[in-house]
């Protein structure tokens, strides 16, 4: 039992250190969807800048990566060019940033104009590499703008370049969703298949469908991929009465495929809220898995029961301020759910070493007690040993 144990607290502590991730992100996603004064323009041109340096970094990370997968330098040649292209594009973005924060307006303009032409040239061989060529471009024309003292055509191409950051975001975001739904119909069928239930004839289609979802998803095209989503979510529905894991993967499926319809539309503000009531709908559930955690008690799981609880609470309410267009509020409640959500990925993490270490020493205990002698067997030898001398000493006589 206290094996068990240690293994359904483990178990929800992974599931609380995936959500505090998911959290996070959607902190940074409500963030992005912010508008900006004309106060404020400097620094949203820096931090903007800095993230098209963060998003070239890891296009870089993945083109080294590539070329280091193939063997012959010949095999390499096309990723190698990609990732010297990608460095020029991050010196050059790098000078775009130190011009911004400097006010040097024109040299930002002139660096990152620089940065968009290395980042076409490989274009073709990455739509991440596209997008972010694109608000490279966008954004040299804000600092253009700035340049020549046109805050308000300044801030429209900032904007501008903003939206197609949230936009490669959600649909990043999304990606990630459609995934998890591949591998957890993966299982399913699975599962079906060893019970022998009529539903795995179904799910076959079920995970051909959503593959196809993820791959448009993977290469940002949102429309595709809506419409293999929803024909995922279809196939599902067809055997959710028969399982109730099935039924909920169906509902996420719906979800999903409804966000991806939205920012096939460009209503990336929609896609956004559908995440949001997703992600609230999970920690939740995971609030409620802990409290059910009743089988023992301890100071760790009243922790986490507080803990989730909370955090429930803050998912909820930056769901409803994302609804509402309070994208700053939203932004912070996300985080704060993140942070419970850490807090109760430790208290689950402890509880789960408790439980095995308690699982340990019991079996141990169980060990001992198996090796020592019966009550009253050393007393039972003792006299059987001295019938046994009393004898041999009668036969010496």
């Amino acid at each position: 039992a206290l094996e068990n144990q240690a293994g359904k607290a483990q178990d929800l502590a992974e599931k609380a250190e995936d959500l505090k991730e998911a959290q996070e992100n959607l902190a940074k996603l409500a963030s992005q969807d912010q508008s900006t004064t004309e106060e404020g323009i400097v620094d949203a041109l820096a931090q903007a800048q800095e993230q098209i340096n963060q998003d070239i970094k890891e296009e870089l990370a993945e083109a080294q990566g590539k070329e280091e997968a193939k063997g012959s330098e010949e095999a390499r040649g096309d990723d190698e060019s990609r990732a010297e292209n990608l460095s020029e594009a991050l010196a050059q973005g790098e000078e775009a940033l130190e011009g911004a924060k400097s006010d040097e307006f024109q040299e930002a303009a002139e660096t990152a104009q620089n940065a968009a032409e290395e980042l076409v040239q490989s274009a073709e061989e990455s739509p991440d590499q596209q997008n972010l060529q694109e608000r490279q471009e966008k954004l040299a024309e804000a600092f253009e703008a700035m340049a020549e003292g046109n805050t308000e055509e300044a801030k429209a191409a900032l904007e501008e370049a903003q939206e197609s950051a949230l936009f490669d975001a959600l649909a990043e975001a999304l990606a990630r969703e459609q995934g998890a739904i591949v591998e957890n119909v993966k299982e399913e069928l699975s599962d079906a298949r060893s019970k022998s239930e009529p539903r795995a004839n179904d799910l076959p289609e079920v995970v051909a469908q959503a593959e196809v979802a993820l791959e448009s998803a993977q290469g940002n095209q949102a429309a595709d991929a809506a419409e293999a989503a929803n024909q995922a979510s279809e196939e599902l529905a067809k055997g959710a009465n028969e399982s109730a894991s099935q039924q909920e993967l169906q509902e996420r499926q719906e979800q999903v495929a409804e966000a991806l319809e939205a920012l096939a539309e460009g209503d990336t503000r929609e896609a956004l809220a559908v995440l949001e009531e997703m992600q609230a709908d999970r920690v939740a559930d995971l609030a409620q898995e802990v409290r059910d955690f009743a089988q023992a008690d301890s100071d760790q799981l009243a922790n986490a029961r507080s803990q989730t609880r909370q955090a429930s609470s803050y998912a909820e309410q930056a769901a409803q301020a994302n609804e509402a267009g309070n994208s700053q509020q939203a932004s912070q409640q996300n985080q704060q759910a993140s942070e419970h959500l850490e807090q109760a990925e430790n208290a689950l993490s402890q509880a789960a070493e408790n439980f095995a270490q308690q699982a340990e020493r019991a079996a141990q205990q169980d060990l001992s007690d198996r090796k020592a002698p019966a009550p009253g067997e050393s007393l039972a030898e003792a006299f059987e040993q001295s019938a046994e001398a009393a004898q041999a000493g009668d036969a010496q006589q």
